[in-house]
């Protein structure tokens, strides 16, 4: 006689919703899927430490150094403390070895 192995139903893994509520009760996203996106054109968007909140749909945001599009599904790299979003590794090496934008004048 052989024992048969008990039968295993498949179980769905779960779905993340596209988007969580932050502490403002706004929508925040971490990634956005092609149809999620809504709107046209440049995106309007707050760069958290480890999120995203779009204040306006669009498809893509500009490189704060090169000015190329970056769709916002293949962004990647941003500064929290500028507010700005960067095309690849390069665009922040270069954007660090600038002075900063807004640093007013130190007194002793």
């Amino acid at each position: 006689m052989t024992a048969s192995a008990p039968a295993v139903e498949p179980v769905d893994k779960p779905r993340r919703a596209p988007y969580t509520r932050g502490v403002s009760g706004e929508k925040e996203v971490s990634m956005l899927g092609r149809f999620e996106r809504g709107g046209s054109g440049e995106a309007v968007v707050e760069y958290g430490d480890s999120n995203l909140r779009v204040v306006k749909p669009g498809r893509f945001v500009r490189c704060a150094v090169t000015g190329v599009e970056i769709p916002l599904d293949a962004l990647r790299y941003w500064s929290v403390e500028r507010q700005e979003a960067y095309a690849d590794p390069d665009a922040v090496m270069v954007r660090l070895r600038q002075s900063p934008q807004h640093q007013g004048s130190k007194t002793a």
